[in-house]
């Protein structure tokens, strides 16, 4: 009988890795953009638990610092009840650890809640799965233009100001990847309001935005580029005005996953942050 081996997953593994998620959570989306992501910001993010010759697992661990994230984590249902989930686990908060991260994040099923609450983690509010139910686009606000490479510096500032950790190197391979598609709007005293990026194909985010007129213009602006299927924005119920914002653009809440937290609390300001940038990167 193989050995399980906990390894990190090279590009060659994704579409097998891909294929576990089809499994697990039989949805028909792309796995793949997500996966190139993670692996073009941090190479080993992505663990793997390979029994034989066929992947098993995956799990991912991303470091901002302080405090980072775990995400992507699915074990084929042939291979479930073998503990391989606790091992994806403890391999990702480990290497978390050694990084120096003190409080980790995660999103979680229903599915994995006993494992995460047993590891430590507790909740902090439900990140909102928000699909817009019509994918047309809509004008795009007067005071929103494309992000410059000049207004990456005062974007990350206001990042760190707001979501409590360092995702500059992240936004600046998102926005490398994608010049066309990341947008900012500022206040008639040129200060930057916030930014948002409209990821292709389908995903709205990350949002970050000072004031709600801010944000609605800039969640406008993403719709205005378009997307090749209806996106999906993922959102903290701990913004008190999100409701609002998204009033009359035709988002409708698909699910939820509990947003949980290991480790101290970290000084986070959801009511200026509309959406993430993934599942798995907060």
């Amino acid at each position: 009988m193989n050995t399980p081996v906990l390894q990190t997953l090279q590009p060659g593994e994704f579409f097998e890795a891909a294929r576990i998620f089809d499994a697990v959570y039989h949805h028909p989306d792309d796995r793949g953009p997500a996966l190139r992501l993670h692996h073009a910001f941090e190479p080993t993010s992505l663990i793997g638990l390979r029994e034989g010759e066929r992947v098993r697992g995956m799990v991912s661990a991303v470091s901002y610092g302080a405090h980072g994230y775990v995400g992507m984590m699915a074990v084929h249902p042939e291979a479930q009840r073998r503990g391989f989930g606790r091992r994806l686990l403890e391999q990702a908060l480990c290497r978390l650890q050694d990084a120096g991260t003190q409080t980790v994040f995660l999103n979680a099923t229903d599915a994995g809640l006993p494992l995460y609450r047993a590891s430590g983690f507790v909740e902090e509010g439900s990140a909102l799965i928000l699909v817009r139910e019509r994918n047309t686009a809509v004008p795009m606000p007067p005071q929103v233009r494309l992000m410059a490479p000049g207004d990456l510096d005062e974007a990350v500032r206001l990042d760190l100001e707001v979501f409590g950790g360092d995702r500059g190197r992240l936004l600046a391979l998102v926005l490398e990847r994608e010049p066309g598609r990341a947008l900012v709007c500022h206040d008639a005293r040129g200060q930057l309001e916030g930014f948002v990026f409209a990821q292709w194909p389908d995903f709205l985010g990350p949002v970050v935005a000072q004031t709600p007129q801010a944000a609605r213009a800039l969640i406008e602006g993403a719709l205005a580029l378009g997307f090749e299927s209806a996106p999906l924005l993922l959102a903290h119920s701990n913004n008190p005005h999100l409701g609002a914002v998204l009033e009359g653009l035709g988002f409708v809440e698909e699910g939820a996953l509990l947003h949980m937290r290991r480790g101290p609390a970290v000084a986070r300001d959801y009511a200026r942050l509309y959406g993430q940038t993934s599942f798995a990167l907060g």
